[in-house]
């Protein structure tokens, strides 16, 4: 929260340069990360990037996770971007360009802690898939749903809404 506290986060303008990506309309940001608890990361992991087809808009991946299994993940996370012009990845962002895209995005989607904790900072609207983060203490600015497609499909169209944004002032 220090680079939020002190002021140093960039704005639209120099993420957008930084990253170098159109921040208009705002990007749905995805942090998904390997559930270390499955045998095979495809159990929750598949029904997630199906959600993701039906997406309107750009969607930015960042990953900066090293667990077992996130190669695979980045590997579908390219595939799938590679058929969106709209869509990007990001690994291992700098902390203070990562804020500023948080700042900029119309919502969170994934299983990382960062939906969890940095978000609500922001007020800006999380969905949380899965397993992954059962346990933690939570915002009201996080919906969690299970991994599937329909579930997942729904929450981002909810998370999405200004009604839900407006909830989270």
């Amino acid at each position: 929260l220090d680079y939020l506290h002190d002021g140093s986060i960039p704005d639209r303008f120099e993420v957008a340069h930084l990253m170098g990506i159109a921040l208009d309309p705002a990007p749905l940001v995805v942090s998904w990360h390997p559930v270390t608890l499955d045998e095979q990361i495809c159990h929750e992991t598949d029904p997630f990037f199906e959600a993701l087809e039906d997406v309107a808009g750009p969607i930015v991946f960042c990953f900066p996770n090293a667990d077992a299994g996130s190669r695979q993940i980045r590997d579908q996370a390219q595939r799938f971007c590679a058929k969106r012009k709209d869509s990007h990845i990001f690994v291992n962002l700098q902390h203070r360009i990562y804020w500023g895209l948080l700042r900029q995005a119309s919502a969170i989607v994934g299983n990382s802690s960062s939906g969890i904790m940095e978000a609500p900072a922001l007020q800006l609207p999380c969905l949380n898939v899965g397993r992954r983060q059962q346990g933690r203490q939570r915002s009201r600015c996080v919906i969690d749903v299970p991994a599937q497609r329909d579930a997942i499909a729904e929450g981002i169209e909810r998370v999405r809404t200004q009604e839900f944004r407006d909830s989270l002032a």
